[in-house]
C-alpha cells in the first residue's frame, strides 16, 4: 500500500509540474469560452444583418433582441471543452506506459519499490482525478463566457414556462455527472493500449483511431452502441447526455435520455474501465522492461 501511495504521489508530481499539463488546462477552458463566444457573436451578427437591411430599405430599424438563455451556449460550451478534454485524456493515457518504457522511467520505479501492478493501478487512479479536473476547467471557461453575454434563466416560450430555473440547474447537473464515467473509461482504454503497445508513439495511433473511428461508425450501430462507453463520451459526433440536455436547454421536447439509458450511461462505463484496467495489469506484467 505505501508504494502505490508513494507511486501515485509522483506521478502526480510529474504531472502537475508538467507546462504540457497547464497548458492543456488552459487550452480547455478557453476553447470553452470560445464556443459560448460564438454563439453570442452569431446572434449579433444576425441582428446586424437585419438592422443593415432595414436602413438599406428605409425601414424602421429593429429593436436589439433581449438577452437569450444561457444554460444552452453554456451547455454547449462545456461540450466543446470536454470535447478536447477526451483527446487530451486519451494522448495521456497511451503515452503513459510506453513512455516510462521507452525513457528507462518504469525500470527505475521498480528498483525503488514499485511494483508493475502499482504502476498500472496508479494510471488509472489518475483518470479519477483529472476527468472531475478536465471537467471544471471547461466549466468554468463556459460559465465565465455564459454569464458575460447571456442570463441565467427559465425557459420560456411564447408566455409559457418550458422548464423552471431549478429543473434546468439540475437537468445540468445531471448531464455533468453523466460525462464522468465515460471519460473516466476513455482514460482506461488508452492505458490498455500503452500497456501492451511497444511505443508510445503507437500507443496514441491505436487509441485515436479505435475511440475516433467508432465515431463515425457508431450511426450505423444503432442502439446497440448504448453497450459501449464511448457512445456516452461528448465528442465531435456527439449522443452524450450533454447533447441531449443542449436540446433541453432549447426546447426541444425529443431531446433526453431515457431513464434506462441513465443507468446504463453510470454503471456500463465505469464496468468496462475496471475491465480495461485488469486487462492492462495482464499485458503489463508480460512486458519485458
Amino acid at each position: 500500500m505505501r508504494a502505490l501511495t508513494s507511486t501515485f504521489s509522483a506521478e502526480w508530481s510529474r504531472l502537475f509540474r508538467s507546462r504540457s499539463t497547464w497548458f492543456a488546462g488552459i487550452a480547455i477552458s478557453v476553447v470553452a469560452f470560445l464556443r459560448v463566444s460564438a454563439v453570442h457573436v452569431t446572434e449579433r451578427a444576425a441582428w446586424a444583418q437585419q438592422l443593415q437591411r432595414a436602413l438599406l430599405q428605409g425601414n424602421e430599424p429593429p429593436d436589439a433582441p433581449p438577452i437569450s438563455n444561457a444554460f444552452g451556449p453554456w451547455v454547449d460550451g462545456l461540450r466543446a471543452g470536454i470535447a478536447l478534454g477526451v483527446i487530451l485524456l486519451i494522448v495521456h493515457g497511451a503515452r503513459s506506459l510506453a513512455t516510462d518504457d521507452e525513457r528507462g522511467i518504469a525500470r527505475i520505479q521498480l528498483t525503488r519499490g514499485a511494483s508493475r501492478s502499482s504502476l498500472v493501478l496508479v494510471r488509472g487512479a489518475l483518470g479519477f482525478v483529472l476527468v472531475p479536473l478536465l471537467v471544471l476547467l471547461s466549466g468554468l471557461g463556459a460559465l465565465f463566457a455564459a454569464t458575460l453575454f447571456f442570463r441565467f434563466e427559465a425557459l420560456v416560450q411564447e408566455g409559457y414556462e418550458l422548464a423552471s430555473l431549478d429543473l434546468l440547474f439540475e437537468e445540468s447537473r445531471i448531464a455533468i455527472l453523466a460525462a464522468l464515467p465515460p471519460l473516466i473509461a476513455s482514460h482506461s482504454f488508452a492505458i490498455m493500449i500503452s500497456a501492451r503497445a511497444r511505443s508510445s508513439a503507437l500507443a496514441l495511433v491505436l487509441a485515436l483511431v479505435v475511440l475516433l473511428g467508432f465515431d463515425l461508425f457508431k450511426e450505423v450501430l444503432g442502439e446497440s452502441q448504448y453497450w459501449l462507453f464511448a457512445a456516452y463520451t461528448p465528442s465531435f459526433v456527439d449522443h452524450s447526455c450533454l447533447k441531449e440536455m443542449s436540446g433541453i436547454a432549447r426546447g426541444f421536447f425529443d431531446s433526453g435520455y431515457t431513464d434506462a439509458l441513465i443507468r446504463m450511461n453510470f454503471t456500463l462505463p465505469l464496468a468496462q474501465a475496471a475491465l480495461f484496467i485488469v486487462i492492462a495489469l495482464l499485458l503489463y506484467r508480460r512486458r519485458p522492461l
